[in-house]
């Protein structure tokens, strides 16, 4: 089974030291590449950016999205939008 994953579980498990679980749990673990930037490249130097970074297991790939409506009008951000 594979998991696409957004920036709140990937923080929360590096910053426990648990972010092999998914790794352990999963096949593949797919991450958007806007999640990518937001966590590991907006976030360098905050606690788990380092972490994920390092994390060779991750799938970092890009969402082929077409939007059809403007996503802050859903409460979502670019990587909850990928990761839908």
């Amino acid at each position: 089974m594979n998991a696409v994953v957004n920036a709140t579980p990937l923080i929360s498990l590096a910053l426990l030291g648990r972010l092999s679980l998914l790794n352990e749990m999963f096949d593949a673990i797919i991450m958007p590449r806007s999640v990518y930037a937001e966590v590991v490249q907006g976030g360098a130097g905050k606690p788990g950016a380092d972490a994920l970074a390092a994390a060779d297991w991750l799938n970092v790939v890009s969402a082929d999205v077409s939007l059809t409506i403007e996503p802050l009008l859903l409460g979502l951000d670019a990587g909850e939008l990928e990761v839908l």
